[in-house]
């Protein structure tokens, strides 16, 4: 790719979101055969500003994992994240509480190159939707 001297602005908004079900037992190696894919990264590479988890049933107290991988190979995951989510009792009289990584801000945001993906586990299979707040360059 051809390099500017023009600063980089967001040229889009990239949200995404996945649900993950299924327990992961290996983040001690590359490869983790039940994270999902949570985001890809727009041909300009993408700022990530915001990345939270929610139950959608019941869960026990869990880990989340957050992986990186680029371009097309997608079996060579690097944890870079991870966050614990309390053990939640969905009813229909409480809200549900949202576990954040709090490492991605809008001040400090985690900035990916193009095509770069990100793919989340959990550490208890559990009913959990996650979701990436994004922007693309």
């Amino acid at each position: 790719m051809a390099k500017t001297f023009t600063a980089p602005f967001v040229q889009a908004v990239n949200n995404s979101n996945c649900n993950i079900t299924a327990a992961t037992s290996a983040v001690s190696t590359d490869s983790v055969s039940t994270a999902v894919l949570l985001f890809t990264a727009g041909l300009e590479g993408s700022a990530i500003t915001s990345i939270t988890a929610i139950p959608r049933a019941t869960v026990t107290a869990t880990a989340l994992y957050l992986f990186t991988t680029t371009g097309t190979d997608t079996t060579t995951l690097k944890l870079i994240d991870s966050i614990s989510m309390p053990a939640q009792t969905l009813n229909t009289t409480a809200s549900v509480s949202i576990s954040t990584f709090t490492n991605y801000t809008e001040d400090y945001p985690l900035r990916l190159k193009a095509g770069e993906k990100l793919y989340v586990a959990t550490g208890v299979a559990a009913n959990i939707q996650v979701y990436a707040r994004g922007m693309d360059y």
